[in-house]
């Protein structure tokens, strides 16, 4: 399992700076601190979600009116609602809900299916009263936890490895490339170039390129599959 302190190795080696940290220390570079690091590393865990994500199980059985439930924290894409319910010889079954579809105004759904809608904001309800003793499974697509400590490992997946340290380097190298950029405004003379000039902006915009690259190669997750 790859933990924050590998990551960060593998962004160092990428930006071809070297460990400045001690024994027992976080890890940082001669160039890069902590606070860049892993503002990199946090970075890439949000940008690599539209490739892979977390799969996640919530359980719907806590409402003020049993209709609204409150969406989890790490709530990113809803894949599919599971409604529990009894069937013969109590055998329980939880048969998928449909997403509630727009309509227009004054029209009615003809089917009497239970339908689930993303509304209000940061909530999920329901066409009708969900029984809180039996309840609802929700699956989702989560965010990835935000690790703090170079002890921390990875919730991501091992083959997501690459593109989270190319997105993470691309992202240190971002700070530098505008501070390059408010020096290269005042460059004038023909031999220092011209202002547009800005190798970190080019090598972080590069290492985007291969970020994406790298994501495309990933196992396909489609949403809604099992």
């Amino acid at each position: 399992m790859n933990t924050v302190s590998d990551l960060k190795a593998r962004v160092l080696l990428l930006l071809g700076d070297t460990v400045a940290s001690g024994v027992g220390q976080e890890k940082f570079g001669s160039q890069y601190s902590v606070d860049a690091l892993l503002a990199g590393i946090h970075a890439s865990l949000d940008a690599i979600l539209p490739w892979v994500w977390k799969k996640q199980i919530q359980a719907l059985n806590t409402s003020s009116d049993g209709y609204t439930f409150t969406l989890p924290s790490d709530f990113l894409q809803v894949d599919g609602v599971a409604i529990k319910t009894q069937h013969l010889n109590d055998i329980v079954i939880y048969p998928i809900a449909p997403r509630m579809q727009l309509f227009e105004a004054g029209r009615i759904p003809d089917d009497d299916a239970p339908f689930f809608l993303m509304y209000p904001q940061g909530s999920i309800s329901f066409s009708y009263k969900i029984d809180l003793t039996a309840g609802a499974k929700m699956f989702y697509a989560g965010t990835w936890a935000k690790p703090t400590t170079d002890a921390t490992v990875l919730e991501t997946p091992f083959y997501a490895f690459t593109a989270l340290a190319y997105f993470a380097a691309a992202h240190c190298l971002l700070g530098r490339a505008v501070a390059t950029a408010n020096v290269r405004q005042y460059a004038t003379k023909v031999d220092s170039g011209t202002p547009d000039d800005n190798p970190l902006l080019q090598a972080s915009t590069y290492l985007q390129r291969m970020f994406e690259m790298a994501a495309q190669r990933l196992p396909s997750m489609p949403h809604g599959v099992v």
